[in-house]
């Protein structure tokens, strides 16, 4: 190695033969860094790559860690605004009371509209999730 250094400079001599030695083991680690640099970025292979690039294509699995493409958008899930609106019903009289039986009539109506209208919400959640999980499967983030 050091013989195909030029001589050392009379002025760097004078710092002491320690300078010197660790000016020739810096250049040692240099050379090496830079031997080591040019092997790795050689590989087409490494890390299973399939390209030129070390890393190129090294897609994650579920057992191997790796890169992870970005899936493309998906919607957002909207929130539900079901909320039942009709006074609580007061407990019953002694007698039959026509007011009384329309409340509580009212209040299963509503509640029965409300339960319709979570049922659609959840099944566009489901969507909004299966839409999610395709796209993930589909960028390679999610196994089949």
């Amino acid at each position: 190695m050091a013989t195909s250094l030029p001589p050392i400079p009379p002025k760097l001599q004078a710092l002491g033969r320690s300078v010197v030695r660790w000016l020739e083991d810096a250049i040692k680690v240099i050379t090496t860094a830079d031997t080591t640099l040019a092997t790795h970025t050689a590989l087409t292979d490494a890390h299973g790559s399939n390209g030129t690039i070390v890393g190129a294509n090294d897609l994650a699995t579920t057992g191997t860690a790796g890169l992870v493409k970005k899936s493309t958008a998906s919607t957002d899930a909207s929130s539900s605004a079901v909320s039942v609106t009709s006074a609580d019903v007061a407990a019953a009289g002694a007698a039959y009371s026509q007011a009384h039986t329309n409340t509580i009539v009212t209040l299963a109506n509503e509640t029965k509209a409300d339960v319709n209208t979570l049922v659609t919400d959840v099944n566009a959640i489901a969507t909004s999730l299966n839409d999610l999980k395709a796209r993930l499967r589909t960028a390679g983030v999610l196994s089949t």
